[in-house]
């Protein structure tokens, strides 16, 4: 197991604002920064797990979109021009859009995967 070391600059209107986030129970000088450490530690390693137990797959999300009969996943080339559009896109025809041809993006071919299945799962409830 190899560990991590993060570096997070805290100024005096953190250490005030965690204060005042709990009530200012006491914490003074290098307890406040101990309480910091700890508090972050945990949301770090809580946030690890997190990305543990997700264990979405690109091929899981693609056998997703494609899995009613017909429906088609086209990744499209990535946008390199820095435009404000989205980094990497996908096309997604299939009987939950009607077979309409519709683009989902994101900063990655992940990202863009989600966008779909999760506007496939909304489309599904209605």
């Amino acid at each position: 197991m190899k560990k991590l070391w993060i570096e997070v600059e805290i100024g005096q209107d953190d250490v005030r604002a965690f204060k005042a986030a709990r009530k200012d129970d006491g914490l003074s000088g290098g307890k406040v920064y101990e309480a910091m450490r700890k508090e972050l530690n945990a949301l770090v390693v809580d946030r690890i797990a997190a990305w543990r137990d997700a264990k979405v797959t690109v091929e899981e999300l693609l056998d997703e979109l494609r899995a009613e009969e017909g429906a088609s996943v086209t990744i499209n080339y990535d946008n390199p021009d820095f435009n404000g559009q989205p980094e990497r896109t996908i096309e997604v025809a299939a009987p939950w859009n009607s077979f309409i041809g519709t683009t989902y993006g994101g900063d990655t071919l992940l990202k863009a995967l989600q966008t779909a299945v999760e506007a496939k799962r909304k489309a599904k409830k209605e």
